[in-house]
């Protein structure tokens, strides 16, 4: 049986269960460094930037991009990427755990999979807005909420901290998060730069891809730690809806006769293969689960 054990460098520091443990970032934490003259780490880990207890969970979150993104190139999305849901092995290894909120966002040829949620489901600080509006997520979710980790790694605290969940939520809808070197002094500029890109509101704006956050830090002097040697595969995002406004629109229109208790109804939608009925049902599938939700006994198959 693998034995797993949770340094307390990860645990005590991205590890608390509940949102009220989170405090927000101050002026006074800007100080990181234990014992400046005993580090000889990066040339950035310099005296009043960082202590030598944050590099390693920078490795961690690097060795972290490669199951990632091997999740990513199954077509497979995680959707509750947080420090609690990693485990880390005797080895240092991580290794993402907690599968209950998965969605598959392609599927075998790179087809586009029907799998709708409806509505908001993960955890309150590592949610990305596309997740907290109940709508359709593909991995640039998953980085969204590695953004919130690195940056609490950063700064101490995650991006957003309000004192209640939909405060949060509203938070990773519509507020700017500071900069992360406006509360650790002598951040490098990748680093300052990868938070806020992984953390952009718009997917498409988004850094996407997991191997991408890896190479950053290792750019910056980053330990790669101990990684598998297996290349995940090539994936695509889901596409920005267009083009089929007008066909969303009449199965909008006629959604109410679906929920009225006068008949069943049922709508074909057909076409040649590639022109898009699947992404087309599952942009509906998503107003329809949410429009459902206020009606007993309504589900949205």
């Amino acid at each position: 049986m693998t034995s797993w054990s949770a340094p307390s460098w990860w645990t005590e520091s991205l590890g608390a269960g509940s949102l009220g443990q989170h405090s927000c970032p101050s002026e006074d934490r800007s100080g990181l460094v234990d014992d400046p003259g005993a580090f000889s780490g990066p040339p950035w880990a310099a005296p009043n930037a960082f202590s030598a207890s944050v590099l390693p969970a920078l490795t961690l979150v690097r060795c972290l991009c490669h199951p990632l993104a091997y999740l990513h190139g199954e077509g497979i999305v995680h959707l509750d990427l947080k420090p609690e849901n990693v485990l880390v092995t005797e080895r240092g290894q991580p290794v993402i755990v907690d599968f209950g909120l998965t969605q598959q966002f392609g599927g075998k040829l790179s087809r586009e999979a029907l799998q709708i949620s409806g509505h908001p489901a993960g955890t309150a600080p590592y949610m990305a807005p596309e997740q907290v509006r109940g709508g359709l997520c593909d991995a640039r979710a998953d980085l969204y909420a590695l953004g919130c980790i690195l940056y609490e790694i950063l700064t101490g605290s995650p991006p957003f901290v309000a004192e209640t969940p939909a405060q949060l939520l509203h938070m990773h809808l519509h507020s700017r998060p500071r900069r992360p070197s406006e509360w650790a002094i002598g951040l490098p500029e990748e680093l300052d730069g990868l938070a806020l890109r992984l953390l952009e509101k718009e997917p498409h704006k988004r850094l996407g891809h997991a191997l991408s956050v890896a190479r950053t830090l290792r750019s910056v002097g980053v330990s790669n730690g101990s990684t598998p040697g297996s290349r995940p595969l090539p994936y695509l995002y889901r596409p920005d809806f267009g083009g089929r406004s007008r066909e969303l629109a009449w199965l909008r229109d006629r959604l109410p006769l679906a929920l009225s208790e006068e008949e069943v109804k049922f709508l074909l939608v057909g076409g040649e293969s590639g022109v898009g009925k699947t992404r087309l049902l599952a942009e509906f599938a998503c107003e329809a689960v949410n429009t459902c939700q206020c009606r007993r006994g309504a589900l949205v198959v």
